[in-house]
């Protein structure tokens, strides 16, 4: 980015500046240049219209402001993907309506149906597109999404409190989330309201070893074989 003097704001020009906008301060024109170049911007934390330094970054005020350029669309997805530490198989939520944007590959028009059923539908992210994201939904269907539509579905996890609802995991396999040989995982012998019993890994073949542990204990110790959390999901 090239230094553009005409562009630095100062108290006579400071209501084109916007709190929250991204940019350099200092009291010195010399200094700005040298600071666009080397630093990252800083967030303008407020306006004071009645003073003579009336830029502020949240510890002190400057005279001048050079404003950075506004992120472009795909800078702000980024942000967004890393930010929400968003990857596959994040699950999300259609919490405002969109239209079709040639420069997002957004495929929606203004079809009425599409946006009604879209709107507050929860998808997974079946992948990552560098301005938007592919949004997978119950019925099989995949959107393109921007991100400024989508929200996190937050969630947490709590243990399974009876057998009814471990049932559908009975033939999967668990490891322990201390072990350090991730090919080495628990499979179910048996399980009941009270709790669960799972072969030991490093048991020999002519001495089986079995552990029994509550379910609490179950979700304290043990992860799924993909990594998630041995219990029944909640969104927040």
């Amino acid at each position: 980015m090239k230094f553009d003097k005409s562009k630095i704001l100062t108290v006579v020009t400071a209501d084109q500046a916007k709190v929250g906008q991204k940019g350099w301060f200092s009291n010195h024109p010399n200094l700005l240049k040298s600071y666009m170049e080397r630093q990252t911007p800083d967030t303008l934390k407020d306006l004071d219209m009645d003073i003579d330094s009336p830029f502020y970054d949240g510890y002190n005020y400057f005279n001048l402001f050079y404003p950075a350029p506004e992120p472009t669309h795909e800078e702000l997805f980024k942000e967004w993907v890393k930010d929400n530490n968003i990857k596959e198989g994040t699950r999300v939520k259609v919490v405002k309506h969109f239209s079709a944007d040639g420069n997002s590959g957004l495929i929606y028009g203004t079809d009425d149906e599409n946006k009604k059923y879209i709107y507050g539908s929860v998808g997974t992210i079946d992948r990552l597109c560098r301005y938007c994201a592919d949004v997978k939904f119950s019925d099989g269907k995949v959107w393109d999404c921007p991100h400024t539509a989508l929200e996190v579905v937050k969630e947490t996890y709590r243990p399974f409190v009876n057998a009814e609802e471990f049932a559908p995991y009975r033939d999967e396999w668990f490891k322990h989330k201390e072990s350090k040989c991730y090919d080495m995982c628990s499979s179910v012998t048996d399980y009941s309201d009270r709790g669960i019993v799972l072969c030991d890994p490093y048991s020999e073949r002519d001495s089986l070893k079995f552990g029994f542990y509550t379910w609490g204990g179950f979700f304290e110790e043990f992860e799924r074989e993909n990594g998630d959390p041995c219990g029944i999901r909640e969104e927040v």
